[in-house]
C-alpha cells in the first residue's frame, strides 16, 4: 500500500526511520520516496506552472497519448538501431509530416521513396567509387531519360 500524504520538508526531514512511504512535499512541489536511507529519491516535482518535471523512471503500459510537443533534451548520440541514443523504438514509427534530421541518415533495409529525391551537394566525381554527391556500389536501373550536364566517363563495355 503506498501512502501520500502532505508535509513540508521540515516535516519530511523528521520521518527519515520510516521505510516505504511516498511523501508530497508542499513547500517544493516535490512527490517523493524513502528507500532505506532516507526521504531524497525524488518521484516527480511539480514548477510554478503545474508543469510536472523531474521525473524519475516513468513506464506506461497502454497507449499514451500526448496533445502537445514532446521534447527531449539529451543529446546522445545513436550508435545502432538498438541503441538509439535519446529516443529508441523497439517497433515501427509512423510520421504523418516532415522529419528533419541533423546529421547521418542510416538505413538498415531497403527504402522506397514516392515523391522527388534532391541532392543539393555539388561535389564532383572522381571515378566510380569517389562518385562526388551519389555513389552506388551496384547497378542502377533508369527507367526513363537520363541527362548528364558535363562528362560522361565509361569503365566497361558501353
Amino acid at each position: 500500500m503506498v501512502v501520500i500524504k502532505n508535509y513540508t520538508s521540515t516535516q519530511i526531514n523528521t520521518l527519515d526511520s520510516i521505510t516505504g512511504r511516498v511523501l508530497y512535499d508542499s513547500t517544493l512541489n516535490e512527490l517523493r520516496y524513502h528507500d532505506s536511507n532516507s526521504y531524497n529519491n525524488l518521484l516527480v516535482s511539480k514548477d510554478n506552472s503545474n508543469n510536472l518535471t523531474d521525473i524519475n523512471n516513468i513506464t506506461i503500459s497502454g497507449v499514451a497519448t500526448l496533445n502537445s510537443t514532446l521534447s527531449l533534451s539529451s543529446t546522445t548520440d545513436a550508435t545502432s538501431s538498438s541503441a538509439g541514443g535519446t529516443l529508441t523504438l523497439a517497433g515501427g514509427a509512423s510520421i504523418a509530416k516532415k522529419l528533419f534530421i541533423g546529421t547521418d541518415l542510416s538505413v538498415g533495409g531497403n527504402s522506397t521513396l514516392t515523391g522527388t529525391l534532391t541532392l543539393s551537394s555539388t561535389t564532383d566525381a572522381t571515378s566510380s567509387s569517389a562518385g562526388g554527391t551519389l555513389t552506388i556500389a551496384g547497378g542502377t536501373a533508369i527507367a526513363k531519360k537520363l541527362f548528364i550536364g558535363t562528362d560522361l566517363s565509361v569503365g566497361g563495355n558501353s
